[in-house]
């Protein structure tokens, strides 16, 4: 619970978000240790620790770090140990699943008439 308690609080405490009495309560919230530890990680290597069996994966920590502005200081060392050669392998691997991932999604219309047809139909 108390890494559910840490996702939900860095949503509402590292937004720069202050227009509304919400949004300035949010805020205010005091950040767990736990928390703390995490986004300073984070700020200063880029990685994210995930205890055993956390629910939120490490991509998720990442995505809303950076959708608020916590960006990476400097990067993961163990990048350094990586040839160029190897560097380009891992980098292109990433780029071709990443663009098969991509080629698979439906557009935006197609999902919404999938996914949200209820919604869709009450507005028509």
């Amino acid at each position: 619970m108390d890494q559910v308690r840490d996702f939900l609080t860095l949503h509402y405490t590292a937004t720069e978000r202050r227009d509304s009495t919400f949004w300035r309560q949010g805020a205010a919230m005091e950040v767990p240790d736990t928390l703390t530890q995490k986004i300073e990680l984070s700020r200063e290597t880029g990685r994210v620790f995930r205890k055993n069996e956390e629910l939120f994966a490490e991509n998720s920590w990442v995505q809303v770090m950076m959708g608020q502005g916590i960006v990476p200081e400097s990067y993961y060392p163990v990048a350094t140990k990586l040839s160029r050669t190897e560097l380009d392998a891992l980098l292109g691997g990433l780029r071709e699943s990443m663009a098969r991932a991509v080629a698979e999604l439906p557009d935006h219309h197609a999902y919404v008439a999938r996914y949200c047809g209820a919604a869709e139909a009450a507005a028509a």
